[in-house]
């Protein structure tokens, strides 16, 4: 459905000539195609969707396709091209939330590449917003940002990791509760792998 959806979106704003409307349907498509297996046509899509972003010169939005390849990438482990993209992301998204994603994961891959200096750097605005009751809820994945960030102070063996889980956890119990259809939240929460990994490292502190 999502890439029906995204494909139908993708059509109208062509239609009516809404370029910015076209970059967020590329980038929808391009995860769908993702966790569909598809990888050569999320490349294609997410591509395409850097290059629109360029062409209509909307700094915000290139973040942004830079920011779900660099998510595509992670998942496919190419770090270190995942890294530059996270990276590059940076600047246009500062001043949203949604940099919090690209901190969550380069902190994760810092620390995989034993560059401890990084890894506090680009946790500490993630803890600054957790710390003062901000939400997540304006990012496009919060529980992804929550995960990265409990494993990268897990490793370090940071006393707030558990709060972290916790908070990771509890949040998504909420909105499994959200969903009245028993096989859609069982989907969500058995089948969306960063929710699955939430869930069953929570159940194993427990």
């Amino acid at each position: 459905l999502a890439e029906q959806y995204a494909t139908e979106g993708l059509n109208i704003c062509r239609e009516i000539d809404v370029p910015f409307g076209e970059v967020f349907n590329l980038i929808n498509l391009s995860l769908a195609a993702h966790f569909l297996e598809n990888d050569p046509e999320a490349e294609s899509y997410s591509q395409e969707a850097m290059t629109l972003a360029e062409k209509i010169g909307s700094p915000f939005m290139l973040g942004l396709a830079l920011k779900d390849r660099g998510f595509l990438l992670l998942s496919q482990e190419n770090l270190a091209e995942a890294k530059e993209m996270y990276e590059t992301s940076l600047p246009a998204l500062a001043q949203t939330d949604q940099v919090l994603e690209a901190h969550a994961a380069l902190a994760w891959l810092a620390l995989n590449g034993e560059d401890e200096t990084a890894v506090h750097q680009h946790l500490e605005p993630i803890m600054t917003h957790i710390a003062t009751g901000q939400s997540l809820d304006g990012t496009s994945r919060p529980f992804f940002i929550l995960l990265m960030t409990y494993k990268t102070l897990a490793a370090l063996h940071d006393t707030r990791a558990g709060d972290v889980l916790a908070a990771a956890y509890g949040r998504l119990v909420f909105w499994a509760n959200q969903i009245t259809d028993d096989d859609r939240r069982d989907f969500f929460l058995e089948s969306v792998p960063v929710n699955l990994e939430i869930s069953l490292l929570f159940e194993a502190q427990a």
